[in-house]
């Protein structure tokens, strides 16, 4: 340490945001990430972001870098495997307990929370190894497209395997770091290195996130779907689409979704459930399936030029809500379960890349007229 300090040494290269960026190089997780009164130890794996979190002293940090231990070995095993994971950032706070005789898991009540695993006291044993598996299935359920009955398949003996160990690791920790070698009174006592700064570890390899076609996806049905949107959105709002295409009201949000890639089936898409909302008109306790046939008789029914609606109802909140809505309806048409700890923004991302949604179309006539803004669009 104190020849990096030198004139010459690695402190004094370039500037500091040049020096972080050096470590982020180096190291899998930040420097002197041991220091205060809190260990806060980040890694990544199957496309999660993992910080798990634990008091920073001697009773904790043994059980609590175990349990880390084996759920990074968990994830190697199940590398290639397709769980349906959307990446996500996943906080497990880590608590040792003399009340607890097993590993218990407590879990988010509500989405982007933290998962709270606690330990007993006591060393656990190798024929509590598994119980590691708790954790990586909640956090699994909280994650995964797959509902429960798939994921289980995905979990056999070798997931099992790698974290059967002849010693404890918290046994052999203590073994070589006995409590005066921690030094948990001056660990404590110092702060970490610059905590607001971000670090992002770009050193090592992960276990990649698996990221090839979703595990329900077919091309062939996703063009079908394509041209089916198409077919019927283009007929029950052929006049409305014709007055919006270019109205100066919603014409820049229209060119925003545009350019984010949405395909114009999914704008189309959008814009169709905006109308059918306000066309239906339902009271909220007509029953569901009432509430569908009534939703596909007017997506069947060709719109009439006193149909159309004016483009002012299509306002950016609607648009905004709506987008959203579309996703959910997009999860559920390839019989996907929406995790609870994902959000919007993980879901699109998840979709573009393992469901082509912003990649899979079919020829179509080019009713925005983004070649053309100003050219007048014939219903």
């Amino acid at each position: 340490m104190s020849a990096a300090n030198e004139p010459d040494g690695f402190w004094n290269r370039g500037t500091w945001p040049e020096a972080w960026a050096g470590l982020e190089d180096a190291l899998l997780d930040r420097p002197f990430g041991d220091l205060g009164l809190e260990r806060r130890v980040r890694w990544e794996g199957l496309g999660i972001r993992w910080t798990c979190v634990f008091p920073n002293d001697y009773r904790t940090t043994p059980p609590a870098e175990q349990i880390i231990a084996e759920l990074q070995l968990v994830v190697f095993a199940l590398a290639e495997r397709d769980l349906g994971i959307v990446p996500v950032d996943i906080t497990v706070i880590i608590e040792v307990s003399d009340v607890v005789e097993r590993l218990t898991i407590e879990e988010p009540p509500k989405a982007q929370a933290a998962f709270r695993v606690t330990l007993p006291l006591r060393d656990r044993g190798p024929e509590e190894s598994a119980d590691v598996l708790l954790v990586f299935a909640a956090v699994l359920r909280a994650i995964s497209v797959l509902e429960d009955e798939a994921l289980t398949t995905q979990f056999d003996r070798s997931v099992l395997e790698p974290i059967f160990v002849g010693r404890p690791y918290a046994e052999l920790f203590r073994e070589f770091v006995p409590q005066d070698l921690f030094a948990e009174s001056f660990r404590q006592s110092v702060a970490p290195l610059d905590p607001e700064r971000p670090f992002v570890s770009r050193a090592g390899r992960r276990v990649q996130w698996f990221d090839g076609s979703g595990p329900t996806f077919e091309f062939e049905r996703a063009l079908g779907d394509a041209q089916n949107r198409y077919d019927k959105v283009l007929a029950s709002l052929r006049y409305t689409i014709s007055d919006i295409a270019h109205d100066p009201g919603i014409r820049p949000r229209l060119l925003e979704m545009h350019k984010r890639g949405m395909k114009d089936w999914e704008i189309l898409s959008i814009l169709s459930n905006i109308a059918m909302g306000i066309r239906l008109d339902a009271p909220e306790d007509l029953p569901l399936e009432e509430l569908r046939s009534r939703g596909m008789a007017l997506l069947d029914k060709v719109e009439t030029e006193a149909d159309a609606l004016p483009p002012a109802v299509f306002t950016d909140e609607l648009l905004s809500a709506h987008a959203k809505v579309y996703l959910g309806a997009f999860f559920s048409s390839w019989q996907l379960h929406w995790p609870p700890s994902v959000d919007y923004e993980g879901a699109e991302k998840f979709l573009i890349s393992r469901f082509r949604l912003r990649d899979v179309d079919v020829p179509h006539q080019d009713v925005f007229g983004w070649d053309q803004d100003d050219a007048p669009l014939d219903p």
